[in-house]
């Protein structure tokens, strides 16, 4: 069974950016890795998230738009379990700062 995360940023936060969001991962690591905007996966080697196509395919630019900060720039707080009807990665709920 997978763990529920809150998940927030340390730093500022603009409009039209996430500042925190719920996710399901099964460690502090996992969780830093989810963006709350769902089409991105964080790349620890090129330290920057990459745009999931349609094909499954990763796409990385340099100024795609995500709303979210790198994994080192964010906290994680353990809030509970999560039951069988989520998997690992899902975002339950995020807190976007419309502009």
């Amino acid at each position: 069974m997978s763990n529920l995360y809150l998940v927030q940023r340390t730093g500022s936060v603009d409009y039209d950016e996430y500042d925190s969001c719920v996710v399901v991962a099964n460690t502090v690591d996992e969780a830093k890795t989810i963006c709350p905007n769902g089409g991105y996966v964080w790349n620890q080697e090129l330290h920057k998230y990459g745009f999931i196509m349609g094909d499954g395919t990763l796409v990385y630019r340099d100024h795609d738009y995500h709303g979210w900060d790198a994994p080192d720039d964010l906290d994680v707080i353990l809030i509970g379990k999560a039951n069988d009807t989520f998997k690992e990665g899902d975002i339950i709920c995020a807190s976007f700062n419309a502009g």
